[in-house]
């Protein structure tokens, strides 16, 4: 693409997701190169801050929908984003030099974020979120959440829970409420050390439900499960698996 369409792209793409942003009260801090940095529930408190998180993170997917149609007919490549959503309490506030001043974000926090949105590649999902999110007030009460893993990321000693936004509770088809309960009780027999048992349920599901015959996430999992069978993770293994890369 010419760089003024690139240019013009952008452009397009950051003023659609800003406004869902805005819309759900958050708060966008910074635009770093062609990724996004929002918050909600600062400076003003934010009630169901963590959900109306999630709502725009899915909103924002719905959004990108209809803008590559648009783009489609401009002959312009075919986008997706990620996202990466965690709970934490972090610095906010003025950051800089004197002469220079933003309003921003820092600590732990704010990294595991990142680190979440890097990981969607792995699992091919969309949206993940940290257990903290997941254990936030009403989170699973409105939407329908699966189960990835439980990592180590790059930087940090503690294990996180993943969890797959895959969409609003009540909007979502039966399909999906009936897979994901599937692969929650398939993620409870890994992390139990039941893996054989873990794996006819994996296979179950990809006979059953056409969409995950080539889920990346699932195949990952069960690489996993086969891999322990022959070698077994030992008696202090927790679930967790250390990633050595961002």
């Amino acid at each position: 693409m010419e760089p003024n369409e690139v240019l013009f792209m952008l452009s397009e793409y950051f003023t659609a997701m800003s406004n869902v942003i805005f819309d759900t009260k958050g708060v966008l801090l910074e635009f770093i190169g062609d990724a996004i940095l929002a918050i909600w529930n600062a400076p003003e408190d934010v009630p169901n801050h963590a959900a109306a998180c999630i709502e725009a993170a899915l909103r924002m997917q719905e959004k990108l929908m209809q803008l590559r149609t648009h783009w489609k007919n401009k002959g312009y490549p075919e986008i997706h984003i990620r996202c990466g959503i965690h709970t934490d309490e972090v610095f906010v506030g003025n950051l800089g030099a004197p002469s220079r001043m933003k309003y921003g974000v820092m600590g732990d926090g704010v990294n595991l974020a990142s680190r979440l949105e890097e990981l969607n590649k792995q699992y091919g999902t969309s949206t993940l979120i940290s257990d903290k999110t997941f254990a936030c007030s009403g989170i699973k009460e409105l939407f329908l959440l699966r189960r990835r893993d439980r990592v180590v990321v790059k930087g940090r000693k503690k294990g996180t829970d993943l969890y797959e936004v895959v969409g609003i509770k009540n909007e979502v088809k039966q399909d999906q409420i009936l897979c994901s309960g599937m692969y929650n009780e398939a993620m409870d027999l890994y992390t139990k050390r039941n893996f054989s048992e873990a794996i006819e349920k994996f296979e179950g599901i990809k006979k059953k439900f056409d969409w995950m015959s080539k889920d990346i996430g699932l195949e990952l999992i069960l690489s996993r499960c086969r891999g322990f069978i022959v070698n077994d993770p030992g008696k202090d293994w927790n679930g967790c698996h250390v990633m050595l890369t961002k």
